[in-house]
């Protein structure tokens, strides 16, 4: 019968484990956990004291796309990537919105000689398209000559 499980502290944050503790300050140092099963069913498990974090698993960034823009290659794909864009899943952020301006202006090279439309598409770090439930997209994009 399992009494204890040793896990990573960034784990323990993600499933819910007391964040207060200083052992998260200390990457090489994992948690003991004793588990206090309560019997469900003849089975036994651990309730930590708080709910899951999914913040942590969440790439800090999201990816741009646009079909007028010349492909470029990455990861020895080539896409027709416009932006990569930093975002901050916390809960303030979720509220209020994401609002990000980029310093510098960047321009690239338009793929098409004739523009009759313009598509955009946000998407995840592995490729998955992003729905977004509520809200408005705002992109302002300038074009200016060679």
């Amino acid at each position: 019968m399992i009494k204890e499980v040793i896990i990573h502290p960034k784990l323990a944050s993600i499933l819910g484990f007391e964040k207060s503790t200083t052992l998260f300050d200390k990457p090489d140092v994992n948690i003991l956990i004793s588990i206090s099963a309560l019997k469900e069913k003849n089975k036994k498990r651990y309730i930590f004291p708080h709910l899951p974090d999914l913040e942590h698993v969440l790439p800090p960034y999201v990816f741009l796309y646009c079909n007028i823009v010349a492909k470029t290659v990455i990861a020895s794909t080539p896409v027709p990537l416009l932006k990569v864009i930093p975002v901050n899943f916390s809960k303030d952020i979720q509220e209020k919105g994401i609002f990000h301006e980029f310093e510098h202006l960047e321009y690239f090279n338009v793929q098409p000689n004739t523009i009759q439309t313009i598509e955009f598409e946000v998407r995840s770090h592995d490729g998955d398209l992003i729905v977004f439930e509520k809200g408005n997209i705002l992109l302002t994009i300038t074009f200016k000559k060679k």
